[in-house]
């Protein structure tokens, strides 16, 4: 069970964390907005294919990083709300019941598994997305 101490100190990085993310989020927003508006050239004739591409994937890589941001803003208020509400049971896994080390939620304190359970979860994705490519690929065969 996490002290006063504890709970206090990560309230402050949680809070911390969401002021990060919430400024790369608007950051990258900004990234976006000025891409859509304006792309540098004087003309709006595509001096080039590759330029095309290369405008492309920056956009593409800045959606991704919001989409990113938005996720761990919410990741983060989600654990304010738990810290707030059920402080008693914050740092329970919410997959195996046990009790997650303080160490672990000082470095990131949203998490609601433990280290190796957090793994064998990101492992199960990857085993998951190779599954449904390889699916794809033999629909394609067909």
């Amino acid at each position: 069970m996490l002290t006063e101490e504890q709970i206090r100190h990560l309230e402050n990085r949680l809070l911390e964390e969401r002021h990060q993310a919430s400024q790369a989020l608007r950051s990258t927003s900004a990234d976006i907005e000025s891409n859509s508006t304006d792309d540098g050239d004087l003309s709006k004739i595509p001096s080039h294919l590759a330029d095309q591409a290369s405008d492309v994937q920056d956009e593409e890589l800045d959606t991704i990083v919001a989409e990113r941001e938005s996720d761990r803003i919410e990741a983060i208020d989600d654990a304010l709300r738990r810290l707030r509400e059920q402080s008693d049971t914050f740092d329970v896994s919410a997959i195996s019941g046990a009790r997650i080390p303080y160490e672990r939620l000082d470095l990131i304190p949203w998490t609601r598994v433990l280290a190796d359970e957090a793994e064998s979860v990101a492992e199960g994705a990857s085993r998951s997305t190779r599954d449904t490519r390889s699916q794809d690929e033999r629909a394609r065969e067909r």
